[in-house]
């Protein structure tokens, strides 16, 4: 479901139980699959970015509060009275897996802050799915709210076919949403009604299940969509393993555990890649199945079978204090992280590294008091599909799996050694035009990003941007220096172009890592000898009134990324990506609005895909994308947003509205005169009243105004309140 305006986030109502690691056999269990996924969290993940890794490795029996797990930081001080009721949920579930009290956060009480959020109809405000995860949360929490009228809202939002939907009785059913549901209804058996709910939902899971065994959200089997619906199934009693809910004599354990990879993480979609989503989720669902005593061996021939050693191509540059020391592409055999790489690319005798912490490479070091209240390091960060990946900032080189076509950038970076703050930020470069030909001026912007732990990349502050001052840049052995940010390179010549940005502090460190950029400049018009390397696609970006954001053409290299994501970041909007870069949050400042389901969906060639997520499509040559914002979960780019109706004004009052104008200004004017202030002065008074602009219509005692006339405001209608 990860094309959705609102991705499915949250998991199953807990039960926090331990078991004993099992003993492997010829067989392969759901203990074992459990067993191999926690393993990989231990060897690759200790420090946790997502409640829902919590809740899963306490199912799974860990003691969180041990080494190596380190918590997430819940961000209690951004919840208010603006957060969606999905946000405290998750907190909430969050902390007390995490044996930690929600009604005691930082003080303030969060159980009674969600509680406080149930309106008159018992929902929770925003899509059916704010109020399933309310439920479940107030509920493990034992909070004190209006159970009844909060299930009787959820019955209320139920289709016709027995399942659930963010878009309610439109669409499909949608197995996450339907899952999630049934765990929410699972304590209200009791409570006339629910019983029947159940069973429909039950129904309608039957009829949409999978020839695998599994789940789809729309045309996609996933990871996700399975582990929803075990979790929903298992809470409420429901036997698994039954043969009603065999396919071919497979059952969904068995699809879900299809997607399990060698290294015991998941990938979202059969074939894919490790997905963190798809990992937490599956592992929340396999400790449901322990925790609630299904014992299941996997079928003979879909026990995973770990796949043969693939080689990984990355590039690693190693950039010192003051000039670039390596930059070599490696090929990796098997899973292999950045450590790995770097001890390709250098030399392992070349490299110094204790306990994962690097303090030298090629005979280079860190320096305490660098500058006042400065220390340097050395840091890594990894360049993926064209944009840092945030997930790399919380783990060390020796835990960071790296992909194919990965850049990998070591550097000495400098810290405030009072606050820890990074005083080396990271670069952020657009290049114009973005498919340059021969003998046209390229354009280089260039800004900085800085990471701050548990927020991620935030924008500089006005004062930090003056401080880091000019950029240089190097392209053809000619340097050039940036002003306001900007640097032109004037007539370039066809062929590969390798352009260096630099931003280096005379104290002995750089303020910005440097970035090299390769860029192909072809032969243009009348040129021969086509590359064949790129196809073109038309994008259309329009926001919430239909107003074009951008619109173009975008050349795209057929082996990098052809997805509409990667495409969108292309344009140089500003684009926040979440969920691993999965999901498009926001566009120009332009976010999606949590409360609803309304936000950013695509298009390709007039057609949105019904399910597959933006970050799976590929573009073909010739593609129309458009990226559009979505009034709701069912808008396919054919809805208008809502506007006031302003009343037509009669040409009668809008004479007298004008006469009124007049006269009022020629009243002002001569109360002015009446100061004894300068001309100066007065004149400034004049030009005050012009700018306001405000014309008020004036309507005598024979010519009063209609009802539909005095309900209109400057804002639109008002209801009295």
């Amino acid at each position: 479901m990860r094309n959705k305006i609102e991705i499915k986030i949250l998991l199953i109502l807990f039960i926090l139980f331990s078991f004993a690691v099992p003993a492997f056999a010829s067989t392969y269990s759901v203990q074992d699959a459990v067993y191999d996924t926690v393993n990989y969290y231990k060897n690759n993940k200790t420090e946790l970015s997502s409640w829902e890794e919590v809740i899963g490795l306490r199912g799974a029996g860990e003691d969180l509060s041990a080494a190596p797990w380190q918590l997430p930081d819940w961000k209690v001080n951004e919840l208010d009275d603006t957060s969606p009721a999905l946000d405290y949920a998750k907190t909430i579930l969050g902390m007390l897996a995490a044996g930690q009290n929600p009604a005691d956060a930082e003080g303030r009480n969060l159980v009674e802050e969600l509680a406080a959020k149930q309106s008159g109809d018992g929902g929770f405000g925003g899509a059916i799915n704010q109020t399933i995860w309310s439920i479940i949360a107030l509920d493990t929490a034992k909070a004190d709210y209006d159970a009844n009228k909060a299930v009787a809202y959820l019955l209320a939002g139920q289709r016709s076919d027995g399942g659930f939907s963010l878009t309610g009785a439109t669409g499909d059913p949608d197995p996450d949403i339907t899952g999630f549901a049934l765990i929410a209804l699972a304590s209200y058996q009791d409570i006339n009604g629910v019983d029947a709910a159940i069973n429909g939902a039950k129904d309608c899971l039957l009829n949409i299940q999978l020839a695998s065994g599994g789940f789809k959200s729309g045309t996609i089997e996933n990871t996700e969509s399975i582990s929803a619906v075990i979790r929903g199934l298992v809470a409420c009693g429901e036997d698994i393993t039954a043969d009603k809910w065999k396919k071919n004599d497979q059952t969904m354990i068995d699809a879900l555990l299809a997607f399990k990879l060698e290294d015991g993480s998941f990938s979202h979609i059969i074939g894919g890649n490790s997905d963190s989503i798809a990992t937490r989720q599956a592992l929340i669902a396999l400790a449901d199945l322990v925790n609630g005593n299904v014992f299941y061996n996997i079928r003979e021939g879909t026990t995973p079978i770990p796949k043969p050693a693939e080689n990984v191509t990355a590039r690693v540059r190693v950039e010192g204090a003051s000039a670039c020391l390596a930059d070599k592409t490696v090929t990796l055999t098997g899973t292999a992280t950045a450590m790995d790489a770097l001890k390709a690319a250098v030399g392992e005798e070349n490299l110094q590294a204790t306990g994962g912490f690097i303090t030298r490479i090629l005979g280079e070091s860190g320096q305490a008091g660098v500058a006042e209240d400065t220390d340097t390091y050395w840091f890594y960060y990894v360049i993926r599909n064209g944009s840092a990946d945030l997930s790399a900032f919380d783990l060390g080189a020796d835990s960071f799996n790296v992909q194919n076509g990965d850049q990998i950038v070591f550097y000495i970076g400098a810290l405030d050694s009072n606050t820890y703050a990074s005083k080396t930020y990271l670069p952020v470069i657009t290049v114009s035009p973005q498919s340059p030909t021969a003998g046209q001026t390229l354009t280089l912007t260039i800004s900085a990003k800085k990471y701050v732990w548990g927020s991620g990349l935030l924008d500089l502050t006005p004062e930090e941007t003056s401080a880091i001052g000019d950029y240089i840049v190097i392209a053809d052995n000619n340097t050039y220096t940036g002003q306001s940010g900007q640097v032109a390179i004037p007539n370039v010549s066809a062929g590969t172009l390798t352009v260096r940005v630099e931003n280096y502090n005379r104290l002995g460190y750089p303020n910005v890592v440097p970035a090299v950029i390769p860029l192909t400049i072809s032969p243009g018009e009348g040129a021969s000898g086509p590359t064949g390397e790129t196809f073109k696609i038309k994008i259309k970006v329009t926001g919430k009134n239909r107003e074009v954001l951008y619109s173009g053409s975008l050349n795209l290299n057929k082996n990098e990324r052809r997805d509409p994501i990667f495409a969108l970041q292309k344009t140089g909007l500003d684009v926040e990506v979440r969920y691993d870069g999965q999901y498009v949050y926001s566009i120009e400042g332009i976010a999606e609005d949590t409360g609803s389901t309304a936000g950013w969906k695509y298009k390709v060639n007039g057609v949105a895909p019904p399910s597959t997520s933006a970050r799976d499509y590929e573009l073909q040559d010739g593609d129309e994308l458009e990226w559009f914002w979505a009034v709701d979960a069912s808008d396919n780019g054919d809805l208008s947003p809502i506007t006031p109706e302003i009343p037509e004004i009669p040409a009668g009052r809008q004479k007298a509205a004008q006469q009124a104008h007049e006269k009022a200004m020629e009243e002002l004017k001569k109360m002015a005169e009446s100061f004894a202030t300068p001309a100066a002065q007065r004149e400034e008074l004049y030009e005050i009243v012009e700018l306001t602009g405000i014309k008020a219509i004036i309507v005598g005692a024979d010519n009063p105004m209609t009802e539909h006339e005095h309900g209109y405001t400057a804002g639109g209608y008002h209801d009295g309140c």
